[in-house]
């Protein structure tokens, strides 16, 4: 008897000790996946991808020592109560009323969209004259000629160029068509682009190149009193090292030759 009881007593003091288990488990250190995982490392894709070769460089002809003046197509709404529209070459009105300024800026950038239509040059008229001569042009030589412009509804939301080509934002220039030919290609270093000569005008002589830069909202009245600065806020920085509007801001350009 003395025995079973000494025996119960062993047992119980061994049930009583710590067990072994529940010492740190070796699972509860640091688990090695906690670590950085390998694929938290940049990855390979994200780093230039050989596939995309760089744009071949063009290959450049004749040297030209350029200068560069902007155009647009100022954007307006109408209001019945204002006294002028456009007019086509029969002297029929196509477009909402506008101001005398706004009809004569639309005249003299040869563009407008007006009420989500755009209108483009067609011709030179002397019936149903704008006095532009009273408008912001009045101390213009061309004023009275501007307000002759009869125009036509243009299929390109920016206006079109010559041909009935669509004018594109920062690529389109007019030119001299003595001295470029329709499509002639002119590179410049500066702004690291190639130009094409898609539109004229009567003011773009010789070595006057004219940037078309796109859709430019006026419909707010200060910002048609102050046109050419509120325009030319919009122009991207390379472009404005261009963009001087006088002879002496020249920079130099190279055609493109074909290949």
């Amino acid at each position: 008897m003395k025995k079973r009881l000494l025996m119960i007593l062993l047992f119980a003091g061994c049930a009583s000790s710590p067990v072994t288990t529940e010492k740190p488990v070796t699972t509860e250190k640091p688990v090695t996946t906690e670590k950085p995982v390998t694929t938290e490392k940049p990855v390979t894709t994200e780093k230039p991808v050989t596939t995309g070769r760089p744009a071949a460089a063009p290959k450049l002809g004749q040297k030209r020592v350029l200068w560069s003046t902007f155009y647009f197509t100022p954007l307006f709404h109408s209001k019945s109560a204002n006294l002028y529209c456009l007019r086509d070459a029969k002297g029929s009105c196509i477009s909402g009323k506008l101001t005398l300024d706004q009809w004569c800026l639309i005249g003299l950038q040869g563009a407008g969209r007006v009420d989500n239509k755009t209108f483009t040059y067609h011709s030179a008229s002397s019936s149903h004259h704008v006095p532009c001569e009273r408008s912001f042009l009045k101390h213009a030589s061309f004023a009275r000629k501007t307000g002759n412009i009869k125009f036509h509804v243009s299929s390109h939301v920016e206006g079109h160029g010559n041909r009935d080509n669509p004018l594109r934002a920062y690529h389109s220039i007019a030119c001299d068509r003595r001295l470029f030919k329709f499509g002639h290609k002119i590179y410049i270093p500066a702004i690291k682009k190639t130009l094409v000569c898609e539109d004229t005008g009567g003011a773009i002589k010789g070595n006057h190149i004219d940037t078309f830069i796109g859709l430019v909202d006026l419909t707010e009245p200060e910002n048609l009193a102050h046109k050419y600065r509120y325009a030319f806020k919009a122009v991207p920085a390379d472009f404005k090292k261009i963009i001087k509007s006088t002879k002496s801001g020249t920079f130099t350009a190279y055609d493109v030759l074909e290949d």
